[in-house]
């Protein structure tokens, strides 16, 4: 199976079904066999480590949203607009709650 460049999204249905070899219908009973013999079984490990607040709240920058608001955000930093500028401050202050509440989860 073949390691994809991009995320998921970045393809057609089609593309991304030839990319991982499947159909909409997913594997043949050959493949799966196939592919559990040199994968394994598909089950999560028990010893499971922990990320860091800090490894969570830098993955919170690999969403596009967040991306967007941080561009938004600079922008009104720069124009001076106090009234978009109370808006981002709630902004923030979701993202800082989203993060302690990914921590809580993690």
């Amino acid at each position: 199976m073949a390691q994809l460049a991009f995320p998921f999204w970045h393809f057609t249905k089609d593309v991304l079904l030839e990319k991982l070899n499947t159909s909409v219908h997913g594997l043949s009973e050959r493949e799966a066999r196939r592919r559990l013999k040199r994968l394994g079984l598909n089950v999560l490990s028990r010893k499971r480590k922990r990320a860091t607040s800090f490894l969570l709240l830098l993955a919170q920058f690999k969403s596009p949203l967040i991306l967007l608001l941080l561009f938004a955000a600079a922008i009104l930093i720069l124009a001076r607009n106090p009234s978009y500028s109370r808006m981002l401050f709630l902004a923030r202050i979701n993202l800082v709650l989203c993060h302690q509440n990914f921590y809580k989860l993690g």
